[in-house]
């Protein structure tokens, strides 16, 4: 506000939206800015797009909360009546794992992954195909000394899942079971 009955604003062109972003601002704001505009424009008229706006947005809201749809959340408030998703059988595969240091302040201070292969078999063979020892390159770009003892093979992989429905946004588990099955 520069007083009296004028309003000092400035124009933004968004390209992207076609639009102009309108906001206050002090003089000079849009010096060396390309596409940023300013002007003094009538304090009553800027009030009135001020109210408009607010206006809008509170009918706004009323309709998407007439919709059932939190915001907030960014899915329905209730889960429809049917899931509709993807469900991921999940994955399993093993690790091959160089052990911890019990030297303190040598690498590795944790549990390092070296190699993945898809079964336990392929695991252990890659494991007993290296020589005794040999050298890896640690997280400081050395090459590190390393015996094949120290070596394990482990289980890892994520489980089961499924999406959030497409319909509501809901978990799967939220959803009222298909011919009384439980969803997951």
């Amino acid at each position: 506000m520069i007083g009296g009955d004028r309003v000092h604003l400035v124009l933004t062109w968004i390209a992207d939206f076609d639009q102009a972003a309108l906001d206050e601002g002090p003089p000079g704001s849009a010096e060396d800015c390309p596409g940023v505009y300013e002007a003094d424009v009538p304090a009553g008229l800027w009030a009135a797009l001020v109210a408009a706006e607010r206006a809008r947005e509170e009918a706004h809201q009323a309709v998407v909360e007439a919709f059932g749809f939190a915001e907030d959340l960014g899915r329905m408030e209730l889960p429809c009546s049917t899931w509709t998703g993807t469900l991921d059988p999940g994955r399993s595969w093993w690790d091959v794992v160089l052990e911890p240091s019990e030297v303190p302040g040598s690498w590795p201070a944790r549990p390092v992954r070296l190699a993945s292969r898809d079964t336990q078999r392929d695991a252990v063979s890659l494991v007993e195909s290296l020589p005794a020892a040999f050298h890896v390159l640690d997280l400081g770009g050395e090459l590190t000394l390393v015996h094949r003892e120290r070596l394990v093979v482990a289980a890892a992989g994520w489980g089961p899942s499924s999406s959030a429905c497409s319909r509501c946004g809901w978990e799967r588990s939220k959803h009222p079971a298909p011919h009384g099955k439980d969803p997951e």
